[in-house]
């Protein structure tokens, strides 16, 4: 049976850097979507973002390139149960590389607190598994089919693709996600041109 090797990062580390990561991840798994997340505080029966700089800079960097902007419960590699939070997808090319290297060259400044998107996810939107997957607050990532990259890792590990699924929340969903049951109370403002299903979950990708 076949197995693929995990590779998990500190990402307090210097290596390997956000930016090795995302060179490897266009040359190895020749990605073309990334997503990154918004977290949420109920208000008034809507679903707003926490950090107001954090969607503002999100609109701002990325604007050009969102596909869908959505309520999710669960995105490699975390799973909120209860609680939405947005998810931001979008086309992903050597340009938004370089506007991510530009506005913060380190992983653990992706935060929704620093006013930055977070946990982002690298991935080829014709492959089952993501390339890169990133838990920011807890300065966690994971990357998948990690052949031709070094760096310090914290741990190296084999499975196959179904229980890389199972143990990183991949789900068979658009983007990865399993999406908020109903998309009615997503409460944003520069990204609400990209909230297109209000009552739908989004369709696969």
């Amino acid at each position: 049976m076949r197995t693929v090797k995990c590779a998990e990062l500190n990402l307090l580390r210097s290596s390997p850097s956000l930016e090795a990561v995302l060179q490897w991840a266009e040359r190895r798994h020749k990605v073309d979507r990334m997503f990154v997340t918004l977290y949420t505080d109920r208000v008034q029966g809507k679903w707003k973002a926490r950090y107001p700089k954090a969607e503002k800079s999100t609109a701002r960097l990325f604007s050009p390139f969102i596909l869908r902007v959505f309520l999710a419960r669960s995105w490699p590699p975390s799973d909120y149960l209860r609680h939405p939070h947005i998810v931001c997808v979008m086309r992903y090319s050597p340009e938004v590389r370089n506007i991510m290297l530009r506005t913060e060259p380190k992983f653990t400044g992706w935060s929704n607190p620093d006013g930055l998107p977070e946990d982002i996810c690298l991935f080829n939107a014709r492959i089952k598994l993501p390339a890169f997957c990133s838990a920011i607050h807890d300065n966690e990532g994971w990357l998948i089919d990690a052949q031709g990259i070094e760096g310090d890792f914290f741990d190296t590990w084999e499975a196959t693709p179904a229980a890389i699924k199972r143990q990183m929340q991949v789900h068979n969903g658009y983007a990865f996600c399993r999406a908020w049951p109903s998309q009615r109370h997503i409460a944003v403002n520069g990204l609400r041109e990209f909230v297109k299903a209000k009552s739908a979950v989004p369709p696969k990708r």
